[in-house]
This record gives C-alpha cells, structure tokens and sequence, in this order.
C-alpha cells in the first residue's frame, strides 16, 4: 500500500525547514516517525530528528528523546540514566510531561538516585502549572508524609481536589477508595474525606466528594507510565 502524497509533501516540506535548523520542523519529524503518521514507524529515525531538536533546546523533542531512551527505542538498549537526562533538561525548560516523569523517577530510584523531596518538588512545579496527574501525585505525596515538610491530610486534599476538578481518572479511583475505606471504618480516610468537603465549600469548582483514597497499606498510586510530550501519541 503506497504512502499518502499529502504525507510525502508534508515531510518534504519538514524536510526542508528542518535543513535550515528549525527545531520545531526537526522535533515533528520525530514525531512522525515515531509514531508512523502518514509514513512507516521508523525509531531509529525519530531519534536522530529528536536529538537534533534536543540539542537546540526544544523541549518536546527532550522530553520524547528521554522518552525512547527509557523505553528503549531507536537506541542500542533502554538507559534509564540518560532519559532522566534529557527529562531533566525539558523539565528545567518548563516541560509539564518532563516534571511528572521525573518526579516518577525521583520517587522509584530508576535512573536518579531515589529522593521523595526531588519527587515533590518536581510534582508540585507541574500542579502549580494545572497539571491534574502533578496534582494528583503531589496529594499522595503529602497524604503520605513523603518528600514534603510534615504529613497533611489538608494540604493532600486541596490538591486531589484540584485533579477531581479536571476529572483525573487517578484522582477518581482515589476518591472511590476513599469513600470506601471511611465505610468500612478507616479514621484518617474520614478525616481526609471532611478535608475534602471544606475545600469544595470554600473553591468555586465544586469538588465530587464520593470515591477514593486508599487506606493504610493499600497501594495510592497505579504503575506510572511515562508522559510523552508529543501531539501524537
């Protein structure tokens, strides 16, 4: 099955800007080769246009090069080392995608030495930016007493609050376990549930207080799975 000519055209003409050292020309290339829009799926490819914009400090490509380095793709073998790497570069430059990553990477010790404060901080950059998984991680984060200055069940609550708003399906299986352990007689998931309750009566968003936070011993957070920056995927 032959390629669509408006593709060819399209990468023609990204071919050409991406010559004359646009960074954003070279950083969709990746991206389309990355992710086989409108041509085959070429990681190799993706990963020398991603390098050439990272180099030149576009932070979609640092962050989507940290991202095949992690996964493996494109480079001789995944290395956790230099994805953080290159999330770290993004996340300096802004990149929200990039924070999460690496505040993930802080908080399970893959590729930077474990450090639930780093993991904090780069969670609460990406919430102050309205990010709902930043906010979301930072409630655990503070939920838990882990990486912040004391545990608060307030301070988690204002937070996971601000996911719910944004409908952050982690946030509502949070919520839902929540609900479920004040049920079943869990003291501190009530208290966090009337947390919750005063940020709603206080914010102009009405917070859904119904579901879940995971009582003592359960598991809060879902595996992460790595955030690409890229429009794509």
């Amino acid at each position: 099955q032959g390629v669509p000519q408006d593709s060819v055209e399209g990468v023609r003409w990204l071919s050409r800007a991406a010559k004359s050292g646009d960074a954003r020309a070279l950083a969709t290339l990746g991206e389309i080769y990355a992710n086989g829009i409108g041509l085959p799926q070429d990681d190799m490819q993706a990963v020398a246009w991603y390098r050439q914009a990272a180099l030149q400090g576009d932070v979609m490509a640092q962050t989507n090069l940290g991202l095949m380095y992690a996964e493996g793709r494109g480079v001789p073998e995944a290395d956790v080392e230099k994805a953080a790497a290159w999330f770290c570069k993004a996340a300096e430059g802004g990149g929200i995608s990039a924070m999460l990553n690496l505040g993930a990477m802080y908080e399970s010790g893959e590729g930077v030495p474990e450090d639930n404060a780093a993991a904090a901080s780069w969670y609460a950059k990406a919430a102050e930016q309205g990010s709902a998984e930043g906010q979301r991680s930072l409630a655990v984060m503070h939920f838990e007493g882990r990486g912040v200055e004391y545990e608060s069940g307030e301070e988690g609550a204002f937070w996971l609050s601000k996911a719910l708003q944004q409908g952050e399906v982690g946030a509502l299986e949070m919520l839902d376990n929540l609900k479920q352990a004040s049920e079943d007689g869990d003291e501190e998931a009530h208290r966090i549930l009337g947390f919750l309750k005063q940020v709603a009566a206080v914010d102009d968003r009405p917070a859904v207080v119904g579901g879940g936070f995971a009582g003592p011993g359960s598991t809060v957070l879902p595996a992460r799975v790595l955030s690409s920056a890229g429009r794509f995927s």
